[in-house]
């Protein structure tokens, strides 16, 4: 059996006689290494995390944006498209709500089925026109049965778009297109939106679309060069 070498001898008498030294040498390098080991993965694991979160709720790849409007037509045409697997019309407007404090600002959108699913938190999900669903960041549990009524200071314009003057809460959700704590901006008001409601398709009262959603399907992870090679290849 080999003895230990003079130097094996002298490190470990020095370790010895400064134990707690080497310790908290040894705990600060240990410290270093776990750090830089997460910085590293944590970018590719916030990734993955809202990759699989986007592609469950299954987040549109593109959003078509018309001042005139579209009409079902047009969502089938783009359906047709190359790349494209789904296209479906929704519609978009912000309304000034009457509140006890002032009017206050609420951007609504039409509750869709084949994409941007909502993911309710509480309550239960509309089941008539005048029926809505709030966001669920910026409002809680106590506005559920609250009735939601459209301020006098909307133009004809923005109230001829809803079907009803007043809304009842039924559930608080999150939905893959509002991904952050940001309030969107708005032209209404003070510029700043309090937060969304999503509306069934009774709850407007328009013919036409503002914007039409497209998904390529299964085309790879998000945020990999896969799915932006079809991104590109599929941009109409």
């Amino acid at each position: 059996m080999r003895k230990p070498s003079v130097l094996a001898l002298s490190v470990l008498r020095l370790i010895k006689g400064s134990l707690a030294r080497y310790l908290a040498i040894f705990a600060i390098i240990a410290l270093g290494v776990g750090f830089f080991s997460g910085l590293r993965i944590s970018t590719d694991a916030m990734l993955k995390t809202a990759g699989d979160y986007l592609q469950e709720k299954k987040l549109y790849d593109f959003r078509l944006i018309s001042t005139l409007g579209f009409e079902e037509e047009d969502a089938a045409a783009f359906a047709e498209l190359d790349g494209v697997e789904t296209a479906i019309g929704s519609v978009q407007a912000d309304l000034l709500c009457a509140g006890a404090d002032g009017d206050y600002v609420l951007r609504a959108h039409l509750l869709t089925e084949k994409m941007n699913l909502a993911d309710l938190v509480a309550g239960r999900m509309p089941v008539s026109g005048d029926e809505c669903l709030l966001d669920a960041k910026f409002f809680g549990e106590e506005s559920l049965g609250a009735v939601l009524r459209l301020s006098g200071e909307n133009t004809e314009d923005a109230l001829s778009v809803f079907a009803y003057d007043a809304y009842t809460v039924t559930g608080l959700v999150n939905v893959p297109y509002y991904v952050n704590f940001e309030h969107p901006t708005t032209a209404l008001g003070r510029g700043k939106t309090a937060g969304f409601i999503c509306l069934p398709a009774e709850g407007f009262d328009t013919e036409l679309y503002t914007e039409i959603y497209l998904s390529l399907g299964e085309c790879g992870e998000l945020f990999t060069d896969e799915y932006a090679s079809a991104a590109d290849k599929a941009e109409p």
